[in-house]
């Protein structure tokens, strides 16, 4: 049972070790993951960007941070996908149109919100694929229409529906656009390909409406170039990107705007960046009295591609083109959480051990153990046996005590008569012999067994006769008959 127990704990460790592995590859950007597609370097060359007192990460849903009041203020998300339900998305328009900026890159866009910042005069929808007309957004609050206010709060997938990090979910070098309910072309999601069902959060409909026209594509390659379209730097204008997996390159899609696209929009919409010599990945959108900045390819941001001076140095000329001012860092809206009803976002320590695949692990590992040990020490067990010491005979320091005590009070018969009393029991034990008659027979005997000379012997029983007969000895006497006895131990067998 033990050995079955051992080999099912080590093959459980070795596969979780092989998932976590894999993980260290997934894109999360979030600023505490420090893995090769994490955001911890990013949210570093912000804070010495922007003045870290004029940095604020956020951890709330927009419409609790953002104030719309304000201006010349920016806002920065850097991940999979914004996920914004339609209230931040529509507190993030009030917040450009009052004259701040928004930088968002991403790999996937709400075609919804993206549409409308193109085309400010088309539709705009809530979750409930209700038409909400948005010039309701005064510059000093939001006031929700009837429509809002009765919507679930905790229904808060984006009213059209999307691909979450699309630019591993396309095989071919499709395009792939997601419209309202009113369109008649569809893809089903049987012909779209996962080549990565890692990201917990990302789920695909059973159909997709699109329309003719185009808004992102992607193509594969293992590098590419970025470039800015107009330079902003006169050193370098060229910018190399090697995607690497699990420490080797390999295909990726890259995903830029379809400039067909870009071209039809109504708004004021140009060109920054672009990837090889055509594919623009970085535009810039006049909305209201701000700006949305959109770049397709959050990958240049993540932790690795921040290694080398060049690289930071293009993460700081995309960002040149916001100002130097409040910045809100979004880091709330990385994850989807299936509802943003106005919590604060903050999370239990359990709800974050879970979150990071590391903790999660070790703590499963931990509570295995636990319960390995609750079943095999549960069984009843004997109580543990005290060890007894041997007894041991304390009759000469008895005796020894009793004579120092006699012999302090001048008791020296008495002392004689101890040790004539510890004599014959010891010769008792010692040589089998009886001592109750003392003549010849038993000094014959006792000299026998003892090989001690028969005077030796009747001087000792001759002395303690004496003494028996007085009635008090001095200590001259007690002497001679403790010499008497001590020559006999000395030679005797």
């Amino acid at each position: 049972l033990f050995l079955v127990a051992a080999i099912l704990l080590v093959g459980f460790v070795f596969y979780k070790f092989i998932k976590l592995y894999e993980s260290r590859w997934q894109e999360t950007y979030l600023m505490d993951d420090k893995e090769p597609y994490g955001g911890h370097v990013i949210a570093e060359v912000l804070k010495n960007y922007f003045d870290s007192t004029e940095l604020t990460i956020v951890k709330k849903p927009l419409r609790y941070i953002l104030d719309t009041t304000a201006t010349n203020n920016n806002y920065i998300f850097v991940g999979n996908y914004p996920h914004l339900d339609y209230k931040d998305q529509l507190f993030l328009l009030s917040f450009v149109k009052n004259g701040n900026n928004a930088f968002i890159a991403a790999h996937d866009f709400n075609y919804n919100f993206l549409n409308h910042l193109l085309n400010p005069e088309t539709p705009f929808f809530d979750e409930n694929n209700i038409e909400i007309d948005t010039n309701f957004i005064s510059e000093n609050e939001l006031q929700w229409p009837d429509s809002a206010s009765n919507a679930n709060p905790h229904e808060n997938i984006d009213s059209i529906a999307y691909i979450q990090d699309s630019s591993l979910a396309i095989q071919d070098d499709s395009v792939y656009k997601v419209q309202g309910l009113n369109d008649t072309n569809t893809i089903t999601s049987d012909k779209i390909d996962h080549a990565d069902s890692s990201f917990e959060n990302s789920f695909l409909p059973d159909s997709i409406p699109v329309e003719n026209d185009l808004l992102v594509k992607h193509f594969q390659d293992s590098m590419v170039q970025c470039n800015f379209i107009q330079p902003i730097s006169q050193e370098i204008n060229s910018f190399p990107y090697v995607y690497v997996y699990d420490q080797d390159s390999a295909l990726y899609n890259w995903q830029y705007f379809d400039t067909n696209f870009v071209n039809k929009a109504t708004t004021t919409c140009q060109s920054i960046g672009k990837l090889k010599t055509d594919k623009i990945n970085y535009i810039r959108i006049a909305y209201g009295k701000g700006r949305f900045y959109l770049h397709s390819n959050p990958i240049v941001f993540a932790n690795f591609n921040l290694l080398t001076e060049n690289h930071i140095n293009y993460a700081e000329l995309v960002f040149s083109q916001l100002p130097n001012s409040k910045t809100f860092y979004d880091e709330y809206s990385k994850v989807y959480k299936g509802s943003n009803d106005g919590s604060d976002g903050s999370e239990s320590p359990l709800k974050y051990i879970f979150s990071q695949p590391e903790l999660k692990w070790a703590y499963y590992l931990i509570v295995a153990m636990l319960l390995l040990f609750i079943f095999f020490r549960a069984k009843r067990k004997q109580k543990i046996i005290p060890i007894l010491k041997s007894n041991s005979n304390t009759s000469l320091e008895y005796v020894q005590t009793i004579g120092s005590l006699y012999f302090q009070s001048g008791e020296h018969k008495k002392i004689a008569i101890q040790k004539m009393k510890v004599f014959l029991a010891d010769i008792r034990t010692k040589y089998k012999v009886q001592t109750t008659d003392f003549n010849e027979s038993f000094y014959a005997q006792l000299s026998i067994k003892s090989k001690v000379s028969i005077g030796i012997i009747k001087e000792i029983f001759e002395r303690y006769k004496f003494l028996e007969n007085l009635s008090t000895a001095d200590e001259q006497i007690l002497i001679d008959f403790y010499q008497s006895i001590e020559t006999f131990y000395k030679n005797r067998s």
